[in-house]
């Protein structure tokens, strides 16, 4: 990612910290619903921030293994380029973006699980859900990915969710 692109990240991170504090200092005992509903969010923008970072990660990672460089147009604009670009990836780097998307999934359902005055999975496994539905769309949108890689991909999402919201209850209870 270039950093001119990075901006609205950071604002909306800083938006989030700032209700964070607020929501922390002024409402968590008298609105836990608005609490519960921040959580929420906090976790989806953890998600947003954190899929690109992940993925960005295993490619420079890869890169300095001569792996190709994505092309720089999108796949909407040149899928043939798309298509053989996903072609000349080996099933490492396959996989390595796959645990990218399921890593950042993982996190954004244990901020939601840590912020949540919740002791339910239930803000996990919505944003297991979120992560499953940006799977989705990223497996419609790239051309080229073979079919184990997509099934694989959009069958870990909600168990990382899952994963996250039982590590995380379990941390509550031990602390509690």
């Amino acid at each position: 990612m270039e950093s001119q692109n990075l901006w609205p990240v950071w604002i909306a991170m800083a938006i989030l910290v700032i209700a964070y504090l607020l929501l922390r200092a002024f409402m968590k005992k008298s609105l836990p619903d608005l609490w519960k509903i921040y959580a929420h969010f906090a976790g989806i923008e953890t998600g947003m921030v954190a899929f690109p970072i992940l993925v960005s990660v295993g490619h420079a990672l890869f890169g300095q293994m001569g792996v190709s460089q994505a092309p720089s147009v999108g796949p909407d604009q040149d899928p043939a380029a798309w298509e053989a670009f996903m072609q000349s990836l080996s099933t490492l780097e396959l996989l390595s973006a796959t645990a990218a998307h399921i890593g950042g999934t993982f996190l954004a359902a244990s901020i939601a699980m840590l912020i949540a005055a919740s002791r339910t999975r239930r803000p996990g496994l919505i944003l297991g859900g979120f992560g499953l539905l940006g799977g989705v769309m990223n497996a419609m949108m790239l051309p080229g990915q073979p079919t184990w890689l997509m099934i694989l991909d959009v069958a870990l999402y909600v168990p990382a969710g899952w994963l996250a919201a039982e590590m995380v209850l379990r941390l509550k209870n031990r602390v509690a």
